[in-house]
């Protein structure tokens, strides 16, 4: 029988942004998904979760962080699922940022999202959004 090869899983970080203008919270689609997000992206080595979300959102959206505040961490995980992490641990800040949205390449739709108005979701933002509801 041949050996089977084990692949080194790890928890990747993420930093999460959640930009609230006029009552409304920026979501974005990649062009690969069906579904809305948070902007943000991957902790890269040496970098504070911080910095990395003031970086992602700029990158993604072109917005420029003025005040970034965190409020707290949460855990995805996925089990195996044939990619080399199992899950993610998320930083979650709210940022006030300047700027109109210029999405990236890795962004194909964004939306001011007032909750009431019917986008098909990631399964983390109704949730993160009461969570940062009850932290303020």
């Amino acid at each position: 029988m041949p050996k089977q090869q084990t692949v080194e899983r790890r928890i990747r970080r993420r930093a999460t942004a959640l930009v609230i203008r006029d009552g409304k919270v920026l979501l974005v689609r990649d062009p690969n998904e069906s579904t809305f997000v948070f902007p943000g992206g991957g902790v890269d080595r040496g970098e504070s979760c911080a910095s990395a979300v003031v970086r992602e959102l700029h990158e993604e959206t072109g917005l420029v962080a003025s005040r970034v505040e965190y409020l707290f961490d949460y855990c995805d995980f996925w089990g195996d699922n044939g990619i080399d992490y199992w899950g993610q641990v998320q930083s979650v800040f709210r940022v006030a940022a300047s700027g109109e949205v210029t999405p990236a390449d890795d962004v194909c739709e964004f939306r001011w999202w007032d909750r009431r108005s019917n986008l098909p979701l990631w399964d983390c933002v109704e949730p993160v959004l009461d969570m940062a509801v009850r932290s303020e």
